[in-house]
């Protein structure tokens, strides 16, 4: 089915903005270049999803956005000028057009940038931050692809940063838009407050724009893993390291910088982007070696060093919110199937639109939730590495709990976890049956592939691809049947696979290659 923004170009809305080509999607919806027909001047029109504007919060994110961008007047802030409907609900957001490119791409085309340059861009990404912050407004996304280069005055690398569809905005309201316990932003790039849900402030961009200048440095990001959960889990626990470590000829100055901006407990960091402005400033006076901003953690000491770092953040969650359970062990698992939403990194596709936004919705859910004490408890232990007692933990707690959508899905993730997967998938079956949108979720996608190979649950699994299962969980369960899989594993798969109901939703084509297995 075609989507119908994709029939937007040729339009003209609110008489005057004509919208000649589509340049970009995302989560909420898309982005036209357009050209202002009274004005004879090229705009950016970002247009909401129309399958998303029956949930309030989003509208709201949307109408954020616009809010953020129209108040931060600031040469390094790309604007917004304009914000209006079209056929009756439809949103659109106006903004400058910016011919350039993200630093995201910059980064990934060029790899490490020079120091000097790096200096440059971050000290007009610290200006923009300080003038947001200013008014109270802060991004909570910061991150190279939402950082725009074009070429103004005769520099080739002017910023624009954009995208405040995050941003928390006090501007026109009259309690904050976001509370403790909502997540929003970008893994790799997300305060270790930010990334347990925390109540956060303007020191999350600081930590965020020490990730980004960390990442032009080296070319990469400073914490990567196999899952989101992992990922934050590193900031809350893993020591930075440093950036010399991967680029040999960088100073000890530079290193010091972006571990105050990354350092774990908000307190420790350059409390402004003013503070992180000075010092970059300080840095391009000749790059001459510089008072010591932060004390460096030694190669020998780093292990002991996050370990007391972790410690602390604990005991700071416990005394400063009544998440005190909650507060770092909530990263574990909570996190898991955020990424529908957040995404695994700058520019990456997030999938399908509409489901992304409801995803998302149902983790803060799942996050309000883990807020008992009994299930922070258990996330605390899975925080630690005691997977087992975790799931001990959920188990005592079972009765409880029985038939709540979230409860079942944290369990069915800590037995995944351990990798018993098929009790994982039980669990998350149960999930889906409480709650149809767990069905989307990547980890019990999982939990079904790997316990499609095992023994002991052959019934349950027929039954789930036969009534629950999505076409696409079919088409990964065919895949598996027909790749590189042992003999016995395979001949399961190709078992459930030939099950009356399932068999029937194969291709005449797939049908053929089961027989033949």
């Amino acid at each position: 089915m075609n989507d119908p923004q994709d029939n937007l170009v040729g339009r003209i809305f609110s008489d005057r903005y004509r919208l000649t080509r589509k340049v970009g999607e995302g989560a909420m919806g898309q982005v036209y270049l357009a050209r202002h027909t009274f004005m004879d001047k090229n705009v950016a029109i970002k247009v909401l999803h129309p399958g998303l504007l029956g949930h309030d919060e989003v509208v709201e994110r949307f109408q954020r956005e616009a809010k953020a961008a129209a108040h931060i007047e600031h040469p390094n802030v790309c604007a917004a000028t304009d914000f209006g409907r079209y056929d009756d609900d439809g949103l659109f957001l106006v903004m400058e057009w910016l011919d350039g490119r993200s630093l995201d791409d910059v980064i990934v085309q060029e790899g490490p940038l020079p120091l000097e340059r790096v200096v440059h861009i971050a000290s007009q990404i610290a200006a923009a931050l300080q003038r947001a912050h200013d008014l109270k407004i802060v991004h909570r996304d910061l991150k190279p692809a939402n950082v725009m280069l074009v070429k103004r005055d005769g520099d080739p690398d002017f910023v624009k940063v954009t995208d405040f569809g995050v941003a928390r905005v006090p501007i026109g309201a009259s309690s904050k838009l976001t509370q403790a316990g909502t997540t929003y932003g970008t893994p790799y790039y997300m305060s270790p407050e930010q990334a347990a849900g925390d109540e956060i402030d303007h020191r999350t961009d600081v930590y965020a724009l020490g990730v980004t200048i960390f990442e032009m440095l080296t070319g990469q990001v400073p914490f990567e893993g196999a899952s989101v959960a992992h990922i934050l889990s590193m900031h809350v626990t893993e020591p930075v390291p440093l950036p010399s470590s991967l680029r040999a000829e960088l100073p000890p100055n530079i290193d010091a910088l972006v571990l105050k901006c990354m350092a774990k407990l908000p307190a420790d960091r350059f409390q402004s982007a003013d503070e992180v402005l000075a010092a970059l400033e300080t840095l391009n006076e000749g790059f001459a070696e510089t008072r010591d901003l932060v004390a460096l953690p030694t190669s020998a000491s780093s292990a002991e060093w996050a370990r007391e770092t972790a410690s602390e953040l604990v005991r700071d969650a416990r005394t400063r919110s009544p998440k005190a359970l909650l507060g770092i062990g909530a990263v574990a698992i909570v996190a898991i199937g955020m990424a529908v939403w957040i995404g695994l990194g700058a520019g990456r596709a997030v999938g399908d639109k509409v489901e992304a936004v409801k995803q998302a919705s149902l983790a803060e859910e799942r996050l309000e939730f883990a807020r008992q004490p009994e299930i922070a408890k258990a996330l605390e232990l899975q925080a630690q590495g005691k997977g087992d007692d975790a799931v001990a933990a959920l188990r005592s707690a079972e009765l409880n709990y029985q038939g709540n959508p979230h409860f079942h899905f944290l369990l069915g993730s800590a037995l995944q976890n351990q990798g018993k997967s098929v009790d994982a998938f039980e669990e998350f079956r149960k999930s889906v049956k409480l709650r149809k949108d767990y069905g989307q979720d990547n980890g019990l996608r999982q939990a079904v592939l790997n316990a499609a190979q095992l023994e002991g649950s052959d019934t349950a699994l027929q039954s789930y691809l036969r009534e629950d299962a999505d076409t696409e969980l079919i088409q990964q369960v065919f895949a598996l049947a027909t790749g590189d899989l042992d003999r016995k594993p395979r001949e399961r798969v190709v078992s459930l696979l030939k099950a009356d109901g399932v068999f029937e939703r194969l291709s005449r084509e797939q049908q053929v290659a089961v027989e033949v297995r």
